[in-house]
């Protein structure tokens, strides 16, 4: 929900039952004239005023909530995940001799970047950012001469390792 869309709202009713109870109280008193910063208005004219710029408020605050999507901005600090020491332990296991730098450097830009995707239901981003990431890390064991059947075999292990991080 639009964070205006209370605020609108609230605004409506308070000025719905304004007009409600000036029409309830001056009516029993039977006072035809009000006087509201040095103009004179008729009771009818001002509760149809406050009575009608409720309901129209009311009315705004419903449509902006059905027709303007609202994407809270996310913070990027909160899609870094980080590495516990079981799960680092268990990607120096997985990856071995391989530079770890560079690993964690893609390992974070893929978190970072998947989280967002996730966060804006994007499948098709964070599927294409899964790709990416199999690729570097293929490319990385392919440089490091570790046996093609072997491969497939840790990238998959990372990436369970990553898809268990985030739960």
């Amino acid at each position: 929900m639009h964070p205006i869309v209370p605020i609108i709202m609230a605004v409506g009713a308070i000025s719905f039952f304004i007009g409600l109870f000036f029409l309830a109280r001056l009516g029993m008193q039977r006072i035809k004239k009000i006087n509201l910063f040095g103009k004179t208005y008729t009771l009818w004219r001002f509760t149809s005023l406050t009575i009608g710029s409720g309901v129209g408020l009311i009315m705004i605050s419903v449509i902006i909530h059905q027709n303007v999507p609202y994407t809270p901005a996310s913070d990027v600090t909160q899609a870094e995940f980080t590495q516990s020491g079981v799960s680092d332990y268990e990607l120096g296991l997985i990856l071995e001799n391989i530079d770890r730098n560079l690993i964690d450097n893609y390992l974070k830009q893929f978190q970072k970047d998947y989280y967002v995707a996730l966060s804006n239901n994007d499948k098709s981003t964070a599927g294409l950012l899964l790709l990416e990431l199999k690729f570097n890390l293929r490319t990385e064991l392919e440089k490091n001469n570790v046996e093609p059947f072997r491969i497939e075999e840790k990238i998959e292990r990372v990436v369970s390792l990553l898809h268990a991080q985030q739960k």
